[in-house]
Parts: structure tokens; C-alpha cells; sequence
């Protein structure tokens, strides 16, 4: 699993980062995720909003293209269990799923 982490899209750091890293759509699966907060159907909306996002991202970095495949998880499968803040940070994540 490969993850590339920015605060902010012109954080320098990425914009160094990104474009150096090539993603291969067959290999590749973006999946977003949330805290445990809120609706499902919310949640869902949201962490495809959020994979959606990474994607265009790097795709307006020239490190992917629009055929990567987008996966929203909503609050499912959490990585940190519990409702203290650092757990429902932890859930606002969105991940590269190697596949391939």
C-alpha cells in the first residue's frame, strides 16, 4: 500500500513529490474513508468525494489519469476504533489499494 500524504494541494512538498510518482490505473484502487460520525449514506457520499478528490489531484499533478478506479468505504472497515478525536481523525483517511 503506497500513501502520499499533503496538508494542502500547493504544499510544495507534494507538488515536488506527486508528479515524480507514477500511478498505474490496472494496479491501483483509491479508496476513501470516514470517522464514524453522521449517516451512512453521508459518510458515503463523503469518502468518495474525498477519493475523488486525491484523484483529481494527482491527475492535475500529471501523476495518474481519470481511469483510476474510486472507491468510497463511508465508515466502514475503521482503521482506529473509538470517538475520541484522535480515532475519528485517524478514519479520514483515503488510501492507494495496490491490486495488481
Amino acid at each position: 500500500m503506497t500513501t502520499i500524504e499533503t496538508r494542502d494541494a500547493d504544499d510544495d512538498a507534494g507538488a515536488k513529490l506527486i508528479p515524480e510518482w507514477e500511478v498505474d490505473a490496472d494496479d491501483q484502487v483509491i479508496v476513501g474513508w470516514t470517522d464514524t460520525q453522521g449517516d451512512e449514506g453521508d459518510n458515503l457520499a463523503l469518502s468518495q468525494a474525498r477519493a475523488d478528490a486525491v484523484v483529481a489531484y494527482l491527475v492535475g499533478a500529471g501523476a495518474g489519469d481519470a481511469s483510476l478506479t474510486v472507491v468510497g468505504n463511508g465508515k466502514t472497515d475503521q482503521f482506529a476504533a473509538g470517538d475520541a478525536p484522535a480515532a475519528l481523525q485517524a478514519n479520514r483517511v483515503v488510501l492507494f489499494e495496490q491490486t495488481g
